[in-house]
């Protein structure tokens, strides 16, 4: 199993993975983007050994916001 984990600024979440036991983990940082494109994606499998990976998750970037009314 592998996780692509997708984040707007750290690689927090990927980091958490990695010390809770995640082996193939690759963090994608978008740098202010709210969301993962194909071109992402791509660079992210490209670090993982795909012939070793029966079950893929891909997390995209989640952004959560609190407003005050």
């Amino acid at each position: 199993m592998a996780v692509i984990v997708g984040d707007v600024q750290t690689e927090n979440d990927a980091i958490r993975l990695k010390k809770a036991g995640g082996k193939l983990v690759a963090p994608i940082v978008t740098g202010g983007a709210c969301h993962l494109d194909a071109r992402m994606v791509d660079a992210a499998l490209e670090t993982l050994d795909l012939d070793k990976i029966d079950v893929l998750f891909i997390e995209n970037v989640v952004i959560l916001s609190a407003r005050r009314v």
